[in-house]
């Protein structure tokens, strides 16, 4: 009787070899699961929390279409912003992500994507808590809904 035939499923293996004692199958090495994605991603998102990124979600549109609102944004505090780049700045107890569009004798002009004009007030140095080094959409659905946050 031929019993490694029945062992082996044609999806999943891609040859079998045999020696003098034993039957051997050899699996297919390239098929991630689901699971091991989510190992992943899960690895990852861990690594970033273990290099002190600050992790935020955008509250409102004004950073449409690149940025929806419940994006999910990771922050690193360390990284210098230039002009062109998404970074995160306080003022009045808020923490606002846009646009830097201009330099201005040390101040910084922000500007949401989605705004017709520049934010209100020039932004110090010290206000800007760091630039977006990655964002995703993904999330923006499961967030909306789950902090009822219109689109």
């Amino acid at each position: 009787m031929n019993t490694h035939n029945a062992r082996v499923k044609k999806s999943k293996w891609i040859g079998v070899a045999q020696s003098r004692r034993n039957t051997y199958a050899y699996k297919r090495t390239s098929n991630m699961t689901f699971s091991d994605l989510l190992f992943w991603v899960l690895a990852a998102a861990v690594c970033f929390m273990l290099l002190n990124f600050q992790f935020r979600y955008v509250l409102t549109g004004s950073m449409k279409p690149e940025m929806e609102i419940g994006a999910l944004a990771v922050i690193d505090p360390v990284a210098e912003p230039e002009i062109g780049d998404i970074a995160m700045y306080e003022i009045h107890g808020n923490e606002v992500i846009h646009r830097i569009i201009d330099e201005q004798g040390g101040q910084y002009i922000f500007k949401g994507d989605n705004n017709q004009i520049a934010d209100f007030s020039p932004v110090e140095k010290e206000q800007i808590q760091g630039k977006v080094i990655f964002y995703t959409n993904l999330p923006a659905p499961l967030i909306r809904k789950a902090r009822n946050l219109d689109e």
